[in-house]
C-alpha cells in the first residue's frame, strides 16, 4: 500500500554552496526523510557557468564543434570592455572617501543614474539638442520629483 504524501509550500534561497535555505521553519518535527521539489524561474539569476556547461554538453549543439563551423578567429571584431572610467573632481572624491561609501555602492548608484538618464533620451535625439544633456540638471529634476523618497533614504 502506498503512503499518502502531504505537500507544504515554502520559499527559500539556494546559497553559493547550492544548499537550500528555507525562509521559515518546517511545520513538521524531525528528524525525518522528506522529498523536495524545487521550483524556480529559469530566467532569474542563472549561473552563467552552469548554462554554458549545459549548452556545451547538449548534443543539439554538437554540429558547432565541426571544423566547418569554426569561421571566426580572435582577430575578428573588437573585444567588449564594459568598463567606463569617470574622473571626479578632487573635492567630490574626498567627500566620497570621508563618508566611507563603498566602491560597489557608488558603482551601483552611478549605473542606476545612467540608466535613468538614458531612459530620458530619445533614441533618435541628437546629443547636442537633447533636453537632458546636462547630467546635473537631470539629477536635480529627478531629486526634485522624488524629494521625499531621497530624504527618507538619507535617514536610513
Amino acid at each position: 500500500m502506498e503512503a499518502t504524501l502531504t505537500a507544504i509550500e515554502l520559499t527559500g534561497t539556494v546559497n553559493e554552496r547550492r544548499q537550500l535555505q528555507l525562509d521559515d521553519l518546517l511545520p513538521i518535527a524531525g528528524p525525518r526523510r522528506v522529498r523536495v521539489i524545487v521550483l524556480y524561474s529559469a530566467g532569474e539569476d542563472g549561473d552563467e557557468a552552469e548554462w554554458l556547461q549545459a549548452a556545451a554538453s547538449n548534443p543539439a549543439f554538437a554540429v558547432l564543434k565541426e571544423a566547418s563551423e569554426d569561421i571566426y578567429s580572435v582577430n575578428d571584431g573588437k573585444p567588449f570592455d564594459p568598463t567606463v572610467r569617470l574622473e571626479l573632481p578632487a573635492s567630490l572624491s574626498q567627500t566620497i572617501m570621508q563618508r566611507g561609501i563603498p566602491r560597489q555602492r557608488l558603482s551601483s548608484a552611478v549605473a542606476r543614474f545612467v540608466e535613468l538618464y538614458l531612459d530620458e533620451l530619445t533614441p533618435d535625439a541628437e546629443l547636442t539638442e537633447a533636453v537632458w544633456l546636462d547630467g546635473g540638471e537631470f539629477a536635480r529634476q529627478v531629486i526634485g520629483q522624488n524629494r521625499a523618497l531621497f530624504e527618507e533614504l538619507a535617514r536610513l
